[in-house]
């Protein structure tokens, strides 16, 4: 939002989630974005009587970016859109625990569910979506870099970012493991894994 709403005559945007567009609605009103609408809503079928539904007038937008989020908004974009829109989205793909893992205490260490191993067909998945709403891909990238961690305070936020508070251990708490790790290992990195893909509204 702070990169785009500038740079547009309108920038809509919408989340599931009601604290962050809290969170979104304050820094908008700090810096005086006068273009932004920010909207608390689920776009996925089971909260739309079934159907997906972008919160937006029919032919509104002229580009959609979404960043970590769902694809169900996929099936609503031909009607949302206006012809020539572009979608962007950013999407993580599973990766292989780290080694060091295990090194730490349970609340600290990253989620790895052997039951759901994320979605390894993903970029199948997103054609499989965009063909059912009458649309193709345009790109697809697969990315795999490092993001590297070299103070015990940057490695903290990392491994207790969106973690319930009462299950996430104090800085006080935590430093002494990871200052250990990194004494054990030297700087941490932890691969980051993203599909990145474009398509088009005719």
């Amino acid at each position: 939002m702070l990169a785009f709403a500038p740079r547009v005559r309108r920038f809509i945007g919408y989340d599931a989630v009601e604290s962050f567009i809290a969170i979104a609605r304050r820094r908008a009103a700090e810096i005086g974005l006068a273009n932004v609408k920010l909207v608390l809503t689920n776009s996925s079928p089971a909260h739309n009587g079934g159907v997906a539904r972008i919160p937006v007038t029919d032919h509104t937008l002229d580009l959609i970016i979404s960043r970590r989020g769902p694809t169900n908004w996929i099936a609503d974009a031909r009607r949302a859109c206006r012809p020539g829109a572009r979608l962007i989205q950013l999407n993580p793909l599973p990766g292989s625990e780290p080694a060091w893992n295990g090194e730490l205490p349970q609340a600290l260490r990253m989620a790895q569910n052997p039951a759901n191993p994320g979605r390894p067909d993903l970029a199948a998945e997103i054609e499989a979506a965009l063909a059912a709403a009458g649309l193709r891909l345009e790109s697809g990238q697969v990315f795999d870099v490092p993001e590297v961690f070299r103070e015990p305070e940057d490695l903290y936020q990392y491994l207790t970012f969106m973690r319930f508070e009462a299950d996430t251990p104090s800085w006080d708490a935590a430093r002494p493991h990871l200052d250990g790790l990194l004494a054990r290992h030297g700087p941490i990195d932890v691969r980051q894994r993203r599909y990145l893909w474009t398509a088009v509204v005719d």
